[in-house]
């Protein structure tokens, strides 16, 4: 039971995610949600799939080091050598709280099986 909850709470994510980009590709850019949304939604469909191949729960150092090396990754070294990509501190504000949201969904998730 408690498998099936997390995989419509993940179709679920996933189901914003493409719709959000439907309706982007229908209508144009979405100020404010074209600009953080795929990054508030980054931590949330990553990590469970990591969980998923690992084949248990993730720790905080795990956490920790993904959200790490998603930062480097797209806010240092892209943008560094990538003129498409841009340096936003409020990108990392997105990914840290996706991270807070799975972490949170994690949690809720666990106290309901005890």
């Amino acid at each position: 039971m408690k498998q099936m909850s997390g995989r419509r709470h993940y179709a679920a994510l996933l189901g914003i995610f493409l719709l959000f980009h439907g309706i982007e590709t229908l209508c144009g850019p979405l100020p404010l949600l074209s600009a953080y949304l795929d990054d508030l939604l980054l931590m949330p469909l990553f990590l469970p799939l990591w969980a998923a191949v690992k084949g248990s729960k993730l720790g905080a150092t795990e956490l920790a080091v993904s959200l790490f090396v998603f930062i480097l990754v797209f806010e240092v070294l892209l943008p560094a050598r990538l003129p498409g990509f841009i340096r936003d501190v409020r990108d990392i504000a997105a990914y840290i709280g996706g991270a807070l949201l799975y972490m949170l969904y994690v949690s809720v998730s666990s106290r309901r099986l005890k």
